[in-house]
C-alpha cells in the first residue's frame, strides 16, 4: 500500500526485489489512474533513491527524480530533498507540467508523508 493519498494500490511488476535496480511497479491511483515507475538507484549510505516515471497522466516526458533524506543532528530529524527533471508532454506547456508535479505529485505525498511522521 502506498502513502500517497491519491494512490490506492502499488505492484511490482517487473524484477526479483522492489528495492533492486530496474524493479519496475504499477501504481493504482484512486480514480483509477495507472502510473508505471522504475528504480533507477537505491544509495542506503546516502539515504538516496532515484526512479523515473514510464507511464503516467502527468503532463510529463522525460521525468526522472532523485528524493534524499538528509539527518539534522541537532534536533534528531530530517530534511527531505526531491528533486526532478521532465519535459512538458506534447500538448502541454511547462508551467502545467510543474503544477501537475507539484500540485498533484509532491505537496499530497509531502502531507502524508509529515502526517505519518508526526
Amino acid at each position: 500500500m502506498s502513502s500517497h493519498p491519491a494512490i490506492k494500490a502499488s505492484e511490482i511488476t517487473e524484477g526479483d526485489s522492489p528495492s533492486a535496480p530496474g524493479a519496475v511497479r504499477v501504481l493504482t491511483g484512486t480514480d483509477d489512474s495507472t502510473y508505471r515507475e522504475r528504480l533507477v538507484g537505491l544509495d542506503d549510505a546516502h539515504r538516496a533513491l532515484t526512479y523515473e516515471i514510464l507511464d503516467s497522466p502527468l503532463p510529463v516526458s522525460g521525468y526522472r527524480s532523485t528524493m534524499r533524506v538528509w539527518p539534522i543532528a541537532d534536533t534528531q530529524g530530517a530534511f527531505l530533498t526531491w528533486h526532478a527533471t521532465f519535459d512538458a508532454a506534447d500538448g502541454h506547456t511547462p508551467q502545467q507540467a510543474v503544477t501537475a508535479v507539484t500540485e498533484e505529485a509532491y505537496a499530497p505525498a509531502i502531507a502524508a508523508l509529515h502526517q505519518t511522521l508526526s
